[in-house]
């Protein structure tokens, strides 16, 4: 099985990697920065990397990714906020299009997004972070609709 795991550098995304490297799975680890041992996605890319390209057809995609902040209302930042969106939201967007796109998933593949408890509760001081986890659950929801057809599931899971 061929594993994309976005994210792959953090504390979660280490784990989800090394499950599905200790049950022989291929696993491309998918970084939104340029590191060493990863492949380099980062945010509203212009090109979906070769490394990608040249594997074919993944069965299973786990956007672990994402960033975190502490705000309100009283002290907001609109470019922090957007900044948010496009680490927790939008890059999930933009890299599932260009996968789709490029017809880089097996049919009935698996997607998974890892979101937050934050995504269902709220907490002080967490405003950008709590909307941008508040849509994954219509994300899920509307990927879920718009591939259910192609056989493909999504999912989320909320650690916390």
């Amino acid at each position: 099985m061929k594993v994309l795991v976005f994210g792959a550098n953090g504390a979660l995304g280490e784990e989800v990697v090394e499950y599905f490297m200790s049950r022989d799975h291929e696993v491309f680890k998918i970084s939104r920065r340029a590191l060493k041992e990863f492949i380099s996605w980062p945010i509203n890319p212009k090109n979906t990397p070769t490394a990608i390209k040249k594997n074919k057809k993944f069965d299973v995609c786990i956007w672990c990714q994402g960033s975190n902040v502490s705000d309100s209302i009283k002290d907001f930042n609109e470019n922090k906020y957007h900044e948010i969106q496009d680490a927790n939201v939008n890059y999930i967007l933009s890299t599932l299009s260009a996968l789709l796109s490029q017809s880089l998933l097996n049919k009935k593949s698996k997607l998974v997004i890892v979101s937050s408890i934050w995504q269902e509760h709220i907490k002080t001081n967490k405003l950008s972070y709590a909307v941008s986890k508040s849509s994954i659950s219509g994300l899920v929801k509307s990927l879920a609709t718009d591939l259910a057809d192609d056989k493909i599931r999504v999912n989320a899971v909320l650690p916390g």
